[in-house]
């Protein structure tokens, strides 16, 4: 089937398949045809399909890759990824998440705490965030802060009383406070 896809006629049905999808609506299997066709389609109203590939389609792929960067230390490859995605996703809380994150990693903790307590603000039951604010407090190391992280982490348990991040890091904090 692979190989089927990339002669020139199967390429050139794929586009006129493309044509058809996309006059009756269907425009991400229109463009997903295009990007096997190896074309771009100029008219496609989310062009960060073509950006990613035609497999990775929205936000939360690209959060999740973004992550994924920021915390195996390639702050460079995350930072990357994140001014492609941009102009496309500036401002949702996936977007801002991921920014946060990069942010703490990078050293700039009040700015990542900031974003994380504004994201929190609007959806205080966000577990994702609240961990990773939990984290941000827990490097800056003082016992105000630290104290601000067990209680994300105990909030972040009372959401989700198997989650691995929270439990693991309010061991750290007890092990830190020797209680």
């Amino acid at each position: 089937r692979k190989a089927a896809s990339t002669r020139p006629a199967d390429r050139g049905i794929r586009s006129e398949l493309a044509v058809v999808l996309r006059a009756a609506g269907k425009l991400e299997l229109a463009a997903r045809q295009r990007a096997f066709a190896g074309e771009v389609d100029p008219n496609w109203p989310n062009p960060s399909v073509q950006i990613m590939g035609k497999y990775r389609t929205d936000l939360k792929i690209w959060a999740r890759q973004i992550l994924n960067y920021a915390n195996n230390g390639q702050i460079e490859a995350a930072r990357n990824d994140l001014v492609r995605i941009k102009r496309y996703y500036e401002g949702q809380p996936l977007y801002e998440l991921s920014r946060a994150v990069i942010l703490v990693k990078e050293g700039k903790r009040q700015s990542g705490i900031e974003i994380l307590t504004s994201l929190l603000d609007k959806e205080p039951d966000w577990i994702d965030a609240r961990v990773n604010r939990g984290l941000a407090f827990l490097e800056l190391g003082d016992l105000d802060a630290i104290d601000s992280a067990r209680r994300d982490f105990e909030k972040t348990l009372l959401l989700d009383p198997r989650n691995v991040n929270a439990l693991e890091n309010l061991a750290r904090i007890s092990s830190k406070l020797k209680d």
